[in-house]
């Protein structure tokens, strides 16, 4: 057989690697970013080289998030960093075949272009994105314009475009571009490159075909998928020649037949001109069947070359390529596969694995009957039964399986299932051997559930509800379902399938989710059923095409200031409902699909308009007194223009989203009551975007305040919650429960990770968890949010865990409670909300240097703090909340009166919603940071019964007692560390650790973010 080195591509060069300090994955080296005295965007990689850049290599398979990739040729991405005195200058040399641009800046994401997230102070430790952290991005517009744009400014910078970034965008060849930026240090506060050398950083390159996102290349997680800072990899600022890069290795597909072209690309960090040469061995189950080694002439700044090999027969799994590199300064060795798979033999192996889970569902049926709890290595089991059954189907789908590559992947599946039986069958062996200890789980009846004191109860039973949204056949699937470890799930219906037009009414489908719903109750399931009315029929729009004017209401998309919109609504829910209303596991009803008041955002109803004008009217009497307020210069009533007025009058701005918040209760009293209406014992809720009650400038603002919507609602409903947005629902409405009913998982969320995120929200007050998971879809957006049953160790792992916190909801409920009871809280102002721009970014960061101080922490409204709903509060922080209501003051003033402590910022000054100094009340002024917050806490002598002896600040750590015990749980947010809790100052000996069963001596190794929660006898 004939090689030949196809091409060698001569590249700048660098050195990629993992942080140091990653709470989730194991981070090896930094990326060293070298020093230049002065540098200029030339459109040109000699200016890279000639400075000694170390290129990024975004070529692995980790890299890649892009399901129909095909090869280094079709998308290929090279990021390059230096820096100086004044700015960070960003490099990247990206080849992409198939160009695709956006029309607006803040849609940059969804076409080529970058995304670039900073933690610039490397401090982030909570899962998301903490006050600090940064956001933004370019890529070429539809016009050929270069842009750059802002989507989270951190302490640094407002969301929108960076005209101080200086951007570049240069054509370096066929389907080739070099991006150049030059980003000033400002742009990275509170990063000082004076101060600090190393920040936390993250890049991603979206690539998108036809106007639509095809996927991502990405240096880690935690950008493309869910926010997640603390995955990102460090930035080290060096000096000019210091620092080593890493090499990388890929292939041009993901499978191989006998007598396929194979194109192996190596990508080598050479810094110096000079000979090097590439030795590969190619091998068969360990045995070499070929090698041949390659000379090339190694440049500065990195070397690309592709080799091409012919594949002779292929048997087995496939060949093993190593690629033993050496150059005049270095050397690397690379691994990489050449797959021999094909749907047939993927099945045999489907066959295999079945048959082994047959056998061992008999095992399991004999340890049952023999009064052996089995429900633990049962979700093994079911994890197998659904993920052959989905695999199977996607096997028969040529076109699938080439268009996304899958049979790489649907292996790898495989081999976890292989992997999770041999657990399993190890498991029951120590059960029926009795080394393991049995830990049943209690089964109340998921059905007439009640919600009391926060908490959903089966009879008077505490339960936590865990379980699936979509899956889009989970009828087919409830044995499955209840086996893995669920005791609840979701689906939806929507508008067309039960009112395609004024006109029509359809019943079948809501005929078969209530089949559904009552089968679901033989296997003990509780059904949360998504009503949303969406999208809008093509029938109604045709009768009513005003209906598409004035979009809002989350997924409705369309202004309930329509009379027809509302129609409409209630003419699906009135058919709906009485269908499935009766059903005892009906446990729930989500009104709407991420539902949010958007009227007044983009665009403003004339009805809505006319409104606001005499409700400005009538308030101000005239136009020169609400001039007066505004800071504006108005002519008359009906000339003012909410959507400019509110971006330069923080006054107008507070009115007019006051008056939206108005109007949008209404919007949710509609729903509410209509609903009701239809299904008048079933308990409502409404899901939206959690992250935008305390970031408003994140996605659509909803519009309608937290505590007001969960006042009208029967528990406060969203999605994607955060644990800083848990504490804020359960201290917002205290007597109701916190969901999330649409939690997303992705193709890289890691069995510990899973576990860690659903014991982390529960602990902080979400009692109903739902994981977003489709079947047989494979966009990368899908396999960033949806992708629960694509990684089965992870689907394995959720359902351990959900069988964990069944079993302990009684203890965690407990600490629920603990949080709007807390000594601690933060004022939440919506006045500051709507009117001081650093507010959120303030509230995150105090939070942040909280949450690690051996206390729960809650927030106080303004609305509770005025009506005297302080409960415990002893220690109340002003986080930037620095306009406020009148009353709010004289609040404040009472709360200190009673010896309550109010500590705030040193420059703080308060005034009004229109600027207006405020009537004084006392304060203490402090840097609210975590040292001095602490001395605070301990000089009030606030109750921290359990304290930990972590000096780095790491570890979370709360305490509650219940009857003759206490209870605490530590989660450990650092590096593994050694663990001595202190119980009253004295150092505790020991304690059982409920999720294991077992008892523990102290002190104890804390792993990263494993959940460990304790039971003391008092």
């Amino acid at each position: 057989m004939m090689k030949k080195l196809l091409h060698a591509i001569l590249l700048a060069g660098t050195a990629a690697g993992w942080a140091a300090n990653n709470p989730v994955l194991r981070q090896e080296n930094d990326y060293f970013c070298r020093a230049v005295s002065s540098f200029e965007e030339k459109g040109s990689l000699e200016e890279w080289r000639r400075c000694g850049a170390l290129p990024l290599f975004l070529a692995e398979e980790r890299n890649r998030m892009i399901p129909d990739w095909e090869g280094p040729l079709d998308v290929e991405v090279t990021v390059y960093l230096l820096h100086d005195a004044r700015f960070l200058y960003f490099g990247a040399l990206v080849r992409d075949r198939h160009p695709s641009r956006q029309a607006s800046p803040e849609a940059l994401y969804r076409g080529d272009g970058f995304q670039l997230a900073f933690d610039p102070l490397d401090d982030t430790i909570l899962p998301g994105y903490d006050a600090n952290d940064i956001e933004l991005g370019f890529g070429l517009l539809q016009n050929g314009t270069p842009a750059a744009y802002c989507w989270r400014g951190g302490e640094a910078l407002k969301t929108g475009l960076l005209p101080e970034i200086r951007l570049k965008v240069t054509p370096v060849g066929s389907d080739s571009l070099l991006y150049e930026a030059a980003i000033p240090w400002s742009c990275l506060a509170p990063f000082l490159p004076s101060q600090r050398n190393k920040f936390g950083f993250n890049v991603l390159y979206n690539s998108a075909r036809d106007g639509k996102r095809r996927g991502w290349l990405h240096w880690t997680p935690g950008v493309g998928e869910e926010k997640l800072a603390f995955l990102f990899r460090n930035v080290r600022l060096v000096s000019a020649q210091e620092g080593t890069a890493e090499a990388a290795i890929n292939t041009d597909r993901s499978q191989y037949s006998s007598g396929d072209p194979a194109l192996i690309s190596l990508y080598l960090p050479t810094e110096k001109e000079g000979a090097g040469q590439v030795r590969f061995s190619v091998c068969r189950n360990d045995r070499e069947i070929w090698n041949e080694t390659v000379r090339f002439q190694a440049q500065p700044g990195g070397t690309i070359f592709r080799w091409p090999y012919q594949i002779g027969r292929l048997r087995g799994d496939g060949l093993q390529v190593t690629a033993n590199a050496v150059w005049p300064e270095g050397r690397a060795t690379l691994h990489t596969e050449l797959l021999n798979l094909s749907p047939s033999v993927l099945k045999q192996q489907a066959a295999a694995i079945a048959d082994r889970a047959t056998s061992f569902r008999k095992a399991l049926d004999m340890a049952r009957n023999a009064g052996i709890a089995v429900d633990y290595p049962l979700t093994a089991l079911a994890v197998c039964d659904v993920t052959l059954k989905y695999r199977l189907r996607d096997l028969e789908k040529p076109e699938l399986l080439n268009e996304y590559a899958l049979l790489p992947k649907i292996r790898r599946q495989f081999q976890q299932l292989n992997s999770m039986l041999d657990r399993a069958e190890q498991e029951l062996r120590e059960l029926k051997a009795g080394t393991r200890k049995a830990q049943p789980i209690p089964t109340p009846a998921m059905r007439n559930l009640t919600i009391r004191d926060g908490a959903f109860y089966s009879g008077d039973t505490e339960v936590l509800l865990i379980g699936p949204l979509g899956w889009w056949e989970p009828f087919d699937d409830l044995k499955s379902l209840a086996e893995l470890g669920f005791n609840l799930f979701s689906s939806t219906l929507i508008a067309q399938s039960v009112t395609p037009s004024p006109e029509k009414v359809r019943l079948s489908d809501a005929r078969r989710i209530d089949h559904g719903i009552r089968e679901a109750a033989r296997y003990n399931l509780a059904f949360d059923f998504l009503i949303s009315p969406h999208p809008l029929p093509p029938g109604w729009l045709k009768e009513h095409p005003e209906m598409s004017q004035y979009p809002s209401g989350g997924w409705i998309g369309s202004s309930l200031y329509h009379a027809a919109t509302r129609t409409m609504i209630e003419t699906m829910w009135k058919h709906l409902l009485p269908e499935v209303r009766n059903n005892p596991n009906l446990i729930a009803l989500d009104l709407v699909n991420e539902w949010s008041f958007a009227d007044g955002v983009r665009e403003i109803h004339p009805a809505m308009l006319a409104k606001f004008q005499t409700e400005m009217r009538n308030r101000y009497g005239t136009i020169e007194e609400a001039n007066r307020h505004w800071g504006t210069d108005c002519k008359d009533f009906t000339a003012i223009d909410p959507l400019k007025l509110k971006e330069s009058s923080p006054g107008f701005r507070y009115d007019f989203e006051s008056f939206r918040n108005r109007e949008g209760l209404e919007n949710l009293r509609f729903l509410r009551d209509t609903a009701r209406k239809y299904a008048p014992n079933v308990p409502l809720h409404v899901k939206t975007i959690a992250i935008t009650d305390l970031e408003p400038g994140r996605y659509l603002p909803v519009g309608v305040q937290r505590e007001e919507r969960g006042e009208i609602t029967d528990f406060a409903g969203s999605d994607c919650a955060g644990i800083m947005e848990l504490d804020y629902f359960r201290s917002m409405v205290p007597g109701k429960p916190a969901a999330d009913t649409e939690f997303h998982v992705s193709i890289n969320t890691t069995p510990h990770e899973i576990a860690a995120d659903a014991w982390s929200a529960m602990l902080h007050g979400e009692s109903l968890r739902e994981y977003y998971a489709w079947t047989g879809r494979y966009s990368a957006e899908l396999m960033a949010a949806g992708a629960l049953l694509h990684i089965p160790e992870s689907l394995e792992a959720l359902g351990r865990t959900a069988l964990d916190l069944r079993r302990l909801a009684s203890e965690v409920i407990a600490f629920q409670r603990e949080i709007p009871q807390a000594e601690i809280a933060l004022l939440y102002s919506p006045t500051s909300m709507y009117t001081v721009p650093d507010y959120p970014a303030k509230l995150r960061k105090s939070y942040t240097a909280l949450s690690h101080l051996d206390l729960p922490v809650r927030f106080l409204s303004e609305r509770q703090l005025v009506s005297g709903r302080t409960d415990r509060v002893k220690l109340l922080i002003l986080a930037g909340a620095n306009r406020l209501e009148s009353a709010t003051a004289k609040a404040l003033a009472a709360f200190a009166a009673r010896g309550g402590t109010i500590l705030t910022e040193p420059d703080s000054r308060f005034t009004d919603p229109y600027g207006e100094p405020l009537a004084g009340f006392p304060v203490k002024r402090g840097k609210l940071s975590a040292p001095e917050l602490d001395r605070e806490i301990a000089d009030l002598q606030l109750q921290r019964p359990v304290r930990s002896n972590s000096a780095t600040r790491s570890v979370e750590l709360r305490s509650v007692r219940r009857d003759r015990t206490l209870l605490f749980y530590a989660i450990n947010y650092g590096s593994s560390a050694d663990f001595q809790p202190l119980l009253n100052g004295k150092m505790l000996k020991e304690a059982t650790e409920l999720i294991s069963g077992k008892p523990v001596r102290f002190p104890i190794r804390l792993p990263q973010r494993k959940t460990m929660l304790f039971e003391v006898k008092l």
